[in-house]
Parts: structure tokens; sequence; C-alpha cells
């Protein structure tokens, strides 16, 4: 009778446990979906972290050190480009890359093209001349800055950072309907192992929420102690800025989950509790009732 119960006690634990797991896998497939599945995402962190300006930033810092050009038209250059002129090529790509079709994000010669107009535009209004040697400077340093700007800009990066997303998006998403039957599976197995009274329920659910929340906060901790970002070599800042401050945000969402799943828990200890005492009260009043009739 009592290696029974036992048995029984482990099986209550396992199936919980099991319960707990799957519910994890769940809602870590649900912050997935809505974070690196979501291409919005992304976007929204190129302009919270104003990419675009760390990028002509950094270009023309590193432009500024390497080029060796005497020219007037050398700071035109290193400001040629404006922030929505980035950010106009940065976001259909990225939509084209989430969604796999064929899209080149501006080509060098649209750049260069763009920044000979801007310096040709300048010239103009202070109705200066450009011969062939200053001709040459020009063309010299749009060379230098390109090479600048391409490395800052981190678009080979971001291409493998997101197609690396496409390709698990194929495998985690058929994981959550595997995960959501097996937690239905686990939930009405529980149910049946259990005493059928709300208050053991509550109790059970209390578990499973303080297990999942706990290993929700465990994670987060872990990822940021950790510091994701350490063992990879970035080669642009701005790069590092975006991704760091994506990795930031993302963060926050097992954090919040962990400390919602650990309040429910909290809530359903309190409840079973109270149903346990109702339960209670009422067996001793009909306890009582019976020994007066005898």
């Amino acid at each position: 009778m009592i290696k029974e119960k036992k048995g029984e006690q482990i099986r209550k634990l396992m199936v919980t446990f099991a319960c707990s797991v799957t519910l994890f896998v769940i809602i870590s497939v649900g912050i997935i979906q809505v974070t690196f599945f979501d291409q919005a995402y992304l976007l929204g962190q190129i302009e919270k972290t104003k990419y675009s300006e760390l990028v002509l930033a950094e270009a023309a810092q590193n432009f500024r050190k390497e080029n060796t050009e005497e020219s007037e038209f050398s700071e035109v250059v290193a400001t040629a480009l404006s922030p929505s002129f980035v950010e106009e090529a940065l976001r259909p790509f990225i939509q084209h890359t989430y969604e796999e079709t064929n899209y080149e994000l501006r080509d060098s010669n649209e750049v260069s093209e763009k920044i000979a107009q801007t310096v040709a535009t300048i010239a103009t209004k202070k109705q200066l001349t450009i011969d062939k040697e200053e001709k040459n400077k020009i063309e010299t340093m749009i060379f230098i800055y390109m090479y600048h700007f391409q490395s800052a800009l981190g678009d080979r990066y971001l291409t493998i950072f997101i197609e690396n997303i496409v390709s698990a998006r194929k495998i985690v998403v058929p994981l959550f309907y595997i995960c959501l039957g097996l937690l239905a599976f686990w939930l009405v197995y529980l149910y049946r192992l259990i005493n059928k009274t709300p208050f053991s329920f509550l109790r059970y659910g209390m578990f499973i929420l303080g297990t999942t929340g706990s290993m929700f906060c465990v994670l987060a901790g872990l990822l940021y102690i950790q510091d994701v970002l350490h063992n990879i070599a970035f080669h642009s800042q701005a790069t590092l800025q975006l991704m760091t401050h994506y990795v930031q945000d993302l963060l926050m969402y097992p954090a919040i989950i962990g400390g919602i799943l650990l309040s429910c828990a909290v809530l359903f200890g309190g409840g079973s509790k109270l149903l346990q005492k109702r339960q209670n009260k009422k067996w001793l009043k009909t306890g009582s009732s019976t020994l007066k009739k005898a």
C-alpha cells in the first residue's frame, strides 16, 4: 500500500515536471515567433537604435582617419549620405531576406553616384570648378568611403542572421504544435491521477506555473550573465550596438513572463488553500451532523 502511494506520488511529480517543461517550450517558441521570426521586430530595433545614423557616423569617422587626400570636398564625401537614404535601402532588403525573395541591397555604384551627385551639387552652389586632378581625388575619396560604409553597414552579417532565422522557422513552428498536443495530454493524465477536486488541480497548477516561471527567470539571468554576443567578432560597431540592443530587449521577455508565471503560481497556491479550507469545513459539518443523527 505504501509502495503504491509512493509510486503514485512519483508519477504525479514526473507528470507535473513534464507539464512544466512542455509549457516552457511552448512559451519559448511563442517568444521566438514574436521576436526572431517577426521582421517588424528587427526593423523596430533598427529604428530604436538609429542604426542608419550609427552606420554613417562610423563610416565617416573611419574615412576621416584613412583619407590622405587634401581636398575641400573631403567633408562633403564624408557626410554626403543621409540616414533616410540608408533606411530606404535597408527596409526592403530585410523584408525580402525574411520572405526569401530575390533582392539586392543598393549596389556600390548607386551609392557612389549618390555621393558624386552631392559633391556636384555643392560645387555648383559654391561656384567651384572641379578639374581633372580634383576629380581624381574625389573618386579616390569615394572609393575609400565606400569601403568603410559597406563595412559599417554589416549587411553580410544581417543576411546570415536572417537566413539562420528563416531556416530555424521550419523546425520551430511544427515543434510548437507538437508541444501543444503533449501539454494537453499531460494535463488530462495529471487530472486523472490527482483527486478530482478544484483545490488539488490548483495546487498542481501552482507547481507547474512556479517551475516554468523559475525556469524563465533562470534562463534570463544566465543569458544576461553569459553575454551571448561576447564571442562574436563584429567588424562594425554599429552592428554590435544594434545586436546588443536587440538581445537586451529580447531578454526582457523571459524575465517578464517568468515574473508573471510566478505571480500566477502564488495566486493558484492561495486559491487552493482557500478552497481546501472551505472543503474541510464542509466535511466537518457533514461529519458532525452524521454523528448527531447517530
